[in-house]
């Protein structure tokens, strides 16, 4: 009875032997495991703390960033508002600047009228030089086609003297040039009475145009005679509001006739030259109309 009690007991204590060395191999794997899980956690958390110390240097990079962009913005804000002002200032002197030049305008436009009326006054003293001249040397316009002399050359040289300075004054774009068209003009009458028309468009605004139908005149009294009546006719023209045109026609007889060019105006409203003379017959029934006889 006593061996199997000790038997038992032998039993007994090797099962707890047993159980006793597998807990403790168990805890030892366990052991390890933790230590292994430990060492992850540890490196897992090393590297979060690592991520963290470069989130914050990263943060703090941000920070300052925003800081010097919150500057910059702040300066954009005051040059905008600068710019804003100026720009008010500039449209300020820009209507400043516009109500000058209007004044300018004005003021141009005064002068333009003034020098016009200089240039007639200028026409005037001239007309009235060339009939002193030539009464003073006892020959009147009307009667140079029955004087025999240099006087009707000399008095034609004048005229062109007179034109060419017109073309200067008036028309030429260039007016230093040394040339003139009168120089090679193939007709100086009726390049005399286009450019009288030309320096009165360019002065006074005046809408008038030349027709001219006529041949070449050869004597030089009545190439004088028929660019001295034109004249007249313009100068009258350019008063009215009308377009006109100005027709030279004929070959013996040359008329100088004044119409409207627009065809619903039948007569144009100017007083024709009064002219005393056998050459010359005056009509205004429809419009200045001047026949120069042959």
């Amino acid at each position: 009875m006593l061996y199997v009690v000790v038997a038992l007991l032998v039993v007994i204590a090797g099962i707890f032997i047993g159980l006793y060395l597998a807990t403790n191999s168990a805890a030892a794997k366990y052991r390890q495991e933790a230590e292994q899980q430990e060492v992850k956690l540890t490196n897992e958390r090393d590297e979060l703390s690592d991520a963290r110390d470069e989130l914050k240097v990263d943060l703090n990079k941000a920070q300052t960033k925003i800081a010097g962009l919150d500057t910059k913005l702040t300066a954009r804000n005051k040059e905008v508002k600068e710019l804003k002002s100026d720009l008010a200032d500039k449209e300020s002197e820009s209507d400043k600047q516009a109500a000058q030049i209007k004044t300018q305008l004005s003021e141009i436009a005064d002068l333009t009228s003034e020098i016009s009326s200089l240039h007639g006054k200028l026409t005037e003293t001239e007309q009235a030089l060339e009939t002193a001249e030539s009464l003073n040397t006892g020959m009147a316009i009307g009667d140079l086609v029955d004087i025999e002399s240099d006087a009707p050359t000399a008095l034609w040289d004048l005229e062109i003297s007179r034109s060419e300075r017109t073309w200067r004054n008036s028309v030429a774009l260039n007016p230093a040039s040394v040339s003139t068209p009168f120089e090679d003009a193939e007709d100086p009458v009726r390049l005399a009475v286009e450019v009288e028309a030309a320096a009165l468009r360019e002065n006074v605004g005046a809408s008038i145009v030349i027709d001219w139908q006529t041949g070449l005149i050869e004597d030089p009294s009545r190439r004088h005679l028929v660019v001295r009546l034109a004249q007249e006719i313009l100068e009258m023209a350019a008063r009215n509001p009308e377009a006109s045109r100005l027709v030279v026609s004929g070959d013996d007889d040359v008329n100088l006739r004044l119409e409207a060019v627009n065809e619903d105006e039948e007569v144009i409203t100017v007083i024709p030259p009064r002219v005393t003379s056998d050459l010359v017959d005056v009509r205004g029934e429809t419009g200045p109309s001047i026949t120069v006889k042959s």
